[in-house]
């Protein structure tokens, strides 16, 4: 017998139904769908837990991918947060968005267990995605679970299976292989390109830069970076680079409208950036992100300061700026060959002298 309150279970054929009251203390009866009573006993646990702390079940039952993904769209836009834009249709758009639809579309929130998220990781691997990429679409699912339970509309959500992320990329651009990307390009996004290449700044920030933040003090060209461009939440006041500050000052400005023209720019970088087409699209080749990683090592190689690199690129701490300071092969070669002027000579040389002379050394004392 049961405790008063605590629900019960009970068998019709071989199947498993659980009982209990709802918030509004009215009798519930659930199939738990399985032959197992070890299973229907955890239902009922669920259902128990999700009365006490005030859930509707109705509307736990009933919730659906599509209600906690425009959870997670109304807080990226409540909040100002970077990464919300307009697809084709004019939507509000999240990266990432085109992996979880079409595996979750219509699919009640309370089916989304540990077991089927896996079956989405093994998915995503047969579709050559990493494990990085599969680990922001995993959070990105995360996120949207969690604001439904600091809603009330979820009890718990499950284990989400982050994956060990061992293909970090090391893609960077050289400045022969950039001059000859740029020849390439439609003139209107060179200017684009080559503030990425020098800065290394996010391409989303930079697009958002307007003509009401530049300013010209005489022969110099700022961009007053907002906080929320730079990512370290201060304002930043950018020097540009002379080639890219003649462009600026021969166009039309107007204060509400963006500096960089980025037209085209998904379907033009396709173009020219390498790789090879796999179901129409384009995979490997350089990246965009290659030009920030690039701008963050040509920074550094240029002798500047990690802490005035880092406000430059916008990169809030140095673990995570660390990533970006790729180092090359050539770059180890100078250090190699750095260390060894240093040394001034063969080490191993001037041991083999320094073994001859404590040898003579001790001869002499011996005779």
């Amino acid at each position: 017998m049961r405790t008063k309150g605590t629900g019960s279970i009970f068998q019709r054929g071989t199947r498993w139904y659980v009982a209990y009251y709802d918030t509004n203390m009215r009798q519930r009866q659930e199939s738990a769908k399985t032959d197992s009573k070890r299973v229907a006993e955890e239902l009922l646990r669920k259902r128990l837990a999700e009365v006490e702390a005030g859930i509707p079940v109705d509307e736990v039952k009933k919730l659906r991918y599509e209600d906690i993904k425009e959870l997670v769209i109304v807080d990226y836009r409540n909040n100002k947060k970077k990464g919300l834009e307009k697809d084709e249709e004019g939507k509000d758009y999240i990266w990432g968005f085109e992996h979880l639809d079409p595996f979750f579309k219509d699919m009640l929130v309370k089916n989304i267990s540990t077991s089927l998220l896996n079956q989405f990781v093994t998915k995503r691997y047969a579709e050559k995605a990493s494990s990085g990429t599969i680990n922001r679409n995993l959070s990105l699912l995360r996120r949207m679970m969690h604001l439904a339970e600091r809603e009330g509309k979820l009890n718990t959500a499950p284990f989400f299976p982050m994956q060990k992320e061992d293909n970090v990329r090391e893609g960077f651009v050289e400045r022969e292989q950039f001059v000859g990307l740029l020849a390439k390009l439609p003139e209107h996004l060179r200017t684009y390109v080559t503030f990425l290449y020098y800065t290394g700044c996010r391409t989303t920030a930079a697009k958002l830069i307007t003509w009401s933040q530049v300013e010209v003090v005489g022969e110099k060209v700022y961009l007053n970076l907002k906080g929320t461009q730079n990512k370290t939440g201060k304002m930043l006041k950018l020097p540009l680079p002379m080639e890219i500050a003649s462009v600026l000052r021969k166009q039309f400005r107007q204060d509400n409208v963006a500096v960089f023209n980025t037209r085209n720019l998904r379907k033009e970088w396709d173009k020219v950036r390498g790789g090879v087409i796999v179901n129409g699209k384009v995979k490997g080749g350089i990246l965009m992100h290659d030009l920030r990683r690039s701008g963050v090592r040509n920074l550094i190689r240029s002798g500047v300061p990690q802490s005035v690199a880092m406000k430059i690129s916008g990169h809030k701490t140095a673990s995570v700026f660390e990533r970006y300071n790729i180092i090359s092969t050539d770059d180890i070669d100078a250090a190699m060959q750095a260390v060894e002027n240093k040394n001034s000579g063969s080490l191993m040389e001037a041991a083999q002298k320094k073994q001859v002379e404590v040898g003579i050394k001790c001869k002499s004392i011996a005779v």
